[in-house]
């Protein structure tokens, strides 16, 4: 996986672009994240994440730079592994042959797809690439929060982002904000990726006693001394 800190790296394609602050990596940044691997692996192109390095507010991260992209790796890591597995991906690319009747799976396979879960390497497919390769080509954009970002609107944000990374789809939590002021919101992304034919999910929260998960519930619970920080945290 490449890592970037340089805000707009140009990408070839990006099969999901995830995008959000991050801070702290809590269990709702996971859903996202993993959401994104899964909207990649459909689209048969590697994942990337965008965030910023700290949080663009003037507030103590929870956690340094440096361990922020080590969970941001580790996790989508782990869901393209996932994602391969349930799907029956090989490290070479190849497709795995049709089963015939006496070795059809059970009932129960994977929900996506059409066919029994198959058995036995078959050629590559010419148009889905290596794991290997979609393992190495996923990316983490994490650059600083400078002046000059913040101070993009979002119009301008995201077509430069567009621009670098050219996503087949983008993937964010319900709360995403971007451009200067946080101007740019979920409503404002749906339009101006739907003008450009790019599908948008937006993960609804993950919640914890009926309040959804962020940083500053996360925050709160750690001034407080409470044990559910780390549990939100999920380590």
């Amino acid at each position: 996986m490449t890592q970037y800190r340089t805000p707009f790296p140009h990408i070839n394609k990006t099969g999901a672009l995830a995008l959000g602050t991050f801070d702290g990596v809590h269990i709702g940044h996971k859903a996202v994240i993993e959401r994104a691997a899964a909207a990649a692996r459909s689209n048969g192109a590697p994942a990337c994440v965008w965030c910023f390095s700290e949080p663009p507010r003037p507030v103590r991260p929870l956690t340094s730079a440096d361990e922020k992209a080590r969970l941001i790796e580790a996790i989508l890591t782990a869901a393209i592994l996932t994602e391969a597995i349930l799907n029956g991906a090989h490290a070479n690319g190849a497709r795995p042959r049709e089963a015939n009747s006496a070795e059809q799976s059970p009932a129960g396979s994977y929900p996506t797809e059409s066919h029994p879960r198959e058995a036995y390497p078959a050629d590559p497919s010419p148009t889905e690439p290596p794991l290997t390769e979609i393992l190495t080509a996923s990316a983490l954009i994490m650059p600083s929060p400078t002046r000059e970002l913040l101070a993009m609107t979002p119009e301008e944000f995201l077509d430069r982002l567009i621009t670098a990374t050219n996503p087949l789809a983008v993937v964010v939590g319900f709360n995403f904000t971007y451009g200067k002021g946080a101007a740019g919101n979920v409503e404002t992304l749906r339009a101006t990726l739907a003008a450009k034919n790019i599908p948008l999910t937006v993960v609804a929260p993950v919640e914890y006693n009926g309040v959804p998960v962020s940083s500053t519930l996360i925050r709160r619970l750690t001034a407080a001394n409470d044990p559910a920080a780390a549990r939100l945290l999920g380590r």
